[in-house]
């Protein structure tokens, strides 16, 4: 698809013929760093960008550590185009739980599902949940150049805060 799409901004049809016009996408490709053995991903990224993609998207991290892997991950790969790593900001033990149980591709660590539970318990729940977020933030604006914030539940004072935050952090 990314190579597709790269020929259409040359001004290539699928079947290789002339289009009369090209086009002007800027491709974006998916990437899961939530995946058992993220070290052995570096193929799989290094093979997007050389397919033409012009940066990388995430699933939403919830793990410092992860972070860290993922840069060393495309260091070790030669991958070089930029990655927006997602946060979505936890309002509840239980947004943390459906995120974890309920949704493919997102995982959350046992300390993050934990800190949720006691938070919800002292009522505390978004509190918790912008701190851990913040946190994330913190690590990702150390490795990387990019964020991109999913706003839960239509809730957007969230993500305003967490703008305000990052904006904060120049």
């Amino acid at each position: 698809l990314i190579k597709l799409i790269k020929n259409f901004n040359q001004g290539i049809a699928y079947t290789g013929k002339n289009l009369r016009e090209k086009t002007n996408f800027q491709v974006a490709a998916a990437f899961n760093p939530n995946i058992p053995r993220l070290e052995r991903a570096g193929r799989l990224l290094k093979k997007k960008q050389e397919a033409g993609a012009d940066y990388f998207i995430t699933q939403p991290i919830f793990d410092s550590e992860k972070v860290k892997i993922l840069k060393e991950v495309m260091k070790t790969a030669g991958v070089t185009i930029p990655i927006f790593i997602g946060v979505i900001p936890l309002v509840s033990s239980r947004n943390a739980e459906f995120l974890h149980n309920e949704v493919p591709g997102i995982l959350l660590t046992d300390e993050t599902r934990e800190r949720m539970r006691m938070a919800e318990e002292e009522g505390r729940g978004l509190e918790v949940g912008m701190t851990i977020a913040k946190e994330l933030i913190d690590e990702i604006c150390q490795e990387f150049n990019g964020i991109y914030l999913m706003t839960p539940f239509m809730n957007y004072e969230i993500s305003a805060e967490l703008c305000e935050y990052i904006q904060a952090k120049k």
